[in-house]
C-alpha cells in the first residue's frame, strides 16, 4: 500500500470514529434536550436548532446540532474575504 492509500484509510478511519462516537452521544443528547421541552424549559425553535441529526446512512461525515455551526459562519466568511483579497492581488 503507498502513502496517499493509507493516508487515507487513516482518514476513513478516523471519520467513521467519529461518527460512532457522535452515535453514542446523540441518543443522550437529544434525551436531555427532549426532556428540557417537556418540562417547557425551552421553545420548539430552540429545540430544533438543538437536536442532534441522526447521523446514519453513507454520509461520513457527523452532523452536528445547528448551534454547535453558528460560530463556523462568521469563521468561514471571514476565510472567504481573505481568500478574495489574495485573488485580487493575484
Amino acid at each position: 500500500m503507498n502513502y496517499f492509500a493509507y493516508q487515507i484509510t487513516l482518514h476513513l478511519k478516523s471519520l467513521e470514529k467519529n461518527k460512532f462516537d457522535a452515535a453514542l452521544f446523540s441518543p443522550v443528547w437529544n434525551e436531555i434536550i427532549r426532556n428540557l421541552r417537556e418540562e417547557d424549559n425551552i421553545t420548539n425553535f430552540e429545540t430544533e436548532l438543538l437536536l442532534m441529526p441522526r447521523n446514519s446512512g453513507d454520509l461520513p461525515l457527523v452532523q452536528w446540532p445547528l448551534f454547535l455551526l453558528a460560530s463556523k459562519i462568521i469563521l468561514a466568511k471571514d476565510i472567504a474575504a481573505e481568500s478574495r483579497d489574495t485573488q485580487d492581488e493575484l
